[in-house]
């Protein structure tokens, strides 16, 4: 009988050390998947909220939402960028501060260049 417990003890303390071992390395796995990501070549995408329009400097300043907490993002805007608005040709001067924007842009020389930005339309934002 004195067997019984020691045997049910040892079961559970490799049972809980397997547990921590198996959770552990899949919280090691999940932010270098991320950095993997970021790192890549290819266009980014970025649903957000735009904050400010400078016109003069062909930047664009967004807000987006990270965990809890929000952060502000900037775009260098070049010519080729591609604006639109409901499916129609717009320019930069016509975005304005509280309109949601898909960007997608890349990431050349310590900034974000963006490609293309499209303003959504009211229904789209309710599904955020």
């Amino acid at each position: 009988m004195t067997r019984c417990p020691r045997i049910r003890a040892l079961i559970w303390t490799v049972a809980s050390i397997s547990l921590v071992l198996v959770a552990g390395a899949s919280c090691a796995s999940g932010p270098a998947s991320r950095y993997a990501r970021e790192a890549g070549a290819g266009p980014d995408s970025l649903t957000a909220t735009c904050h400010a329009v400078d016109t003069k400097a062909h930047t664009l300043h967004v807000i987006t939402a990270v965990g809890l907490a929000l952060r502000e993002v900037r775009f260098k805007v070049d010519q080729g960028c591609q604006i639109t608005r409901v499916g129609e040709s717009a320019k930069l001067q016509d975005l304005k501060p509280g309109e949601v924007l898909r960007i997608r842009y890349r990431k050349a020389a310590e900034r974000n260049v963006a490609e293309t930005i499209e303003v959504l339309p009211a229904q789209e934002k309710e599904g955020l």
